[in-house]
């Protein structure tokens, strides 16, 4: 089962930033500097939280992961997020709804 997660760092330094931007990149879609949204199943989540403890100084450096109940649809204020790497939608019995909120179904 996949779970929704959103992942933000504060890393002091740069050559674990970049350790640490360059794993998430693996993981999940890079939506601002330091957050990045996953989709995960139980083994990924555990593989991705082992190899963050293993890049990171827990005395300077500071993750949130962020368990989301829900991802239906997310708003962007001021600029759009460029470079999207995959689409996201929610279906529901034959419905999906896109990240632009257009709705389609199995017809289309």
């Amino acid at each position: 089962m996949m779970r929704s997660f959103l992942v933000c760092y504060d890393i002091r330094n740069p050559k674990r930033l970049n350790k640490v931007y360059t794993t998430m990149r693996g993981y999940g879609e890079h939506l601002q500097y330091s957050v990045f949204l996953c989709e995960l199943t139980k083994k990924l989540e555990t593989e991705m939280r082992a190899e963050l403890e293993n890049i990171i100084d827990p005395e300077q450096d500071q993750i949130l992961i962020i368990p989301l109940q829900h991802r239906v649809f997310f708003e962007v204020l001021g600029q759009p997020i460029k470079h999207r790497e995959r689409e996201l939608f929610l279906a529901m019995d034959g419905i999906a709804v896109d990240n632009d909120g257009n709705i389609q179904t199995e017809a289309q």
